[in-house]
């Protein structure tokens, strides 16, 4: 495979679905090797939290599918994303409060740019 950064990744991974097209736009990389990057991802943000002695979290996402999902609307039907999203149910019942919002990409575009900006300074 390819030296492929994280963070270049993480980036793709934002901005396209499905994530398909991820592994198409990154000759070499796998579907395992992507889950693990993204199930390393979503957990360490909420177990930080945890960690810090955090109680009560808001979880924004500009995917109104994944927000829906994680509260129990929506079913997780894609055998890649299933394990993520157990893991982030997981995490998300150790919290006493939990508020999921969604937050419409044309309304997102500076948290996109920090997010991007964190990748960068984390990797």
């Amino acid at each position: 495979m390819a030296p492929y950064k994280e963070a270049d990744i993480l980036r793709h991974v934002a901005r396209e679905e499905p994530l398909s097209m991820t592994l198409k736009a990154f000759p070499g990389l796998t579907r395992e090797r992507l889950t693990r990057l993204l199930e390393k991802m979503a957990e360490s943000s909420l177990k930080r939290a945890r960690d810090l002695g955090i109680r009560e979290v808001e979880v924004f996402a500009d995917s109104e599918l994944m927000i829906r999902q994680l509260g129990g609307r929506y079913q997780v039907r894609s055998p890649t994303l299933r394990p993520l999203y157990q893991e982030a149910l997981r995490v998300l019942n150790d919290f006493s409060r939990v508020k999921l919002v969604h937050v419409p990409r044309k309304m997102n575009a500076a948290a996109d740019e920090m997010s991007n900006r964190a990748i960068d300074e984390r990797m």
